[in-house]
């Protein structure tokens, strides 16, 4: 057993040692992220508020022309987007925003508008936006997407071994050393709250840090949102997001999008807030999702319309999916926490501050233990250092 230890011990060095910059600015950044809209609403709250009226909002369509103008003043519109989306709230005093995102274009823009008047509040550059910047770093270290991306993805993966064998080395060996592994000596020496502060705060936080990590794996890998597909259901395939497309016919007289938003609302009408996605192509469906809270993304119901007709063309409920798919469209509000409200957000916030800590804890460890191994040099009558050795007996 004691070669095992020493084995994992060694494994759990290397990793930690290999991973340790990366995991400590992921989960830093991490730790930023789970409040991210909350702490958006504070800074860019004179954009995200309006006077609050009686009267009507104004149409989908109409919010969207006025976005598309305010962006086309700034940079140069494509005739389509990868993404776009217009956005309402059922809180009166809430603005609505126009989002771009086109990679092909480099486009990436929130435009934040009255809901009532149309009036432009702001126009944000996702590209220089801090929180922008916070999640580029956090999932691609401000890399290539795709070559970042990876980078990230395997040093999570470490991290989730050196969490497992962080738990074999915190298994006591006996009920003696079993009172040490639950409570830091805070009265001790600064290595020994250390010591004790890695393996006690890494126990803690073990679980909720292993279901971050998973969690952010799935974007990370295809094989972990298979695998966890498959724990789910035992089965491998699985589905493609459902998204219908519309078949090219003569367009109404009416907006389409003005009647898809109607229809939605009328589904749903106490809905939090609507979002309105724009059809990316000539064969892409319009959809519109309605959210039954502004905190989590997986509950929300969407309808699917022919971009030409308005005719629905199907729908998206969470109540209609199997277990596996559930897991996947949790998978964003568990990686934040936000699935449990609050307490989950802070659950989230402290298991990726102790994520964090343990690369730098661990390193300090190593460091000491690696200093402590160095013979003390004593001085040599001649006026020179030499290692100190065991004295020998003369006769």
């Amino acid at each position: 057993m004691t070669g095992f230890r020493k084995l994992t011990g060694m494994l759990h060095l290397w990793l930690g040692l290999v991973s340790g910059l990366i995991v400590f600015i992921v989960s830093l950044t991490g730790c930023l992220y789970v409040f991210e809209s909350e702490i958006q609403s504070l800074y860019n709250g004179p954009y995200t508020r309006v006077p609050a009226q009686n009267g009507p909002l104004l149409p989908v369509s109409e919010l969207a022309w006025r976005g598309w103008q305010a962006l086309s003043n700034e940079v140069n519109m494509p005739e389509r987007f990868e993404y776009a989306t217009v956005s309402l709230y059922s809180d009166p005093a809430k603005a609505a925003y126009y989002y771009v995102y086109d990679d092909r274009q480099n486009l990436q823009h929130y435009v934040h508008l009255n809901p009532y008047t149309g009036a432009v509040l702001k126009v944000r550059d996702m590209h220089t936006d801090p929180f922008a910047i916070i999640l580029r770093l956090h999932t691609s270290l401000l890399l290539q997407y795709e070559e970042g991306h990876k980078i990230v993805g395997t040093a999570v993966l470490i991290f989730v071994i050196s969490l497992l064998t962080g738990l074999v080395l915190w298994w006591p060996r006996n009920k003696a050393a079993l009172k040490q592994r639950f409570s830091v000596k805070w009265s001790a020496r600064w290595r020994r709250v250390n010591y004790d502060s890695h393996n006690v705060f890494g126990f803690y936080s073990l679980l909720p840090a292993l279901l971050i990590a998973v969690t952010g794996l799935v974007w990370s890998f295809d094989w972990v949102e298979q695998g966890l597909y498959f724990l789910f259901t035992g089965r491998t395939d699985v589905p493609a997001y459902f998204e219908p497309t519309s078949r090219r016919e003569p367009p109404r007289t009416d907006t389409v999008l003005d009647r898809s938003m109607a229809q939605t609302r009328g589904q749903y009408p106490t809905a939090a807030y609507y979002s309105v996605s724009l059809p990316a192509a000539d064969t892409s469906s319009i959809a519109v999702s309605a959210y039954p809270n502004e905190a989590t993304y997986y509950d929300a119901t969407t309808f699917f319309y022919n971009q030409y007709t308005g005719q629905l063309l199907g729908t998206d409920r969470l109540e209609t999916q199997n277990l596996g798919q559930k897991a996947r469209l949790m998978n964003y509000d568990v990686h934040i926490g936000k699935i449990l409200g609050l307490p989950g957000q802070l659950l989230a916030f402290f298991a990726s501050l102790v994520s964090a800590s343990l690369p730098v804890t661990g390193f300090l460890i190593w460091w000491g233990r690696r200093k402590k191994k160095r013979p003390a040099a004593v001085s040599h009558p001649l006026g020179r250092s030499r290692p100190q050795t065991a004295s020998k007996t003369v006769s």
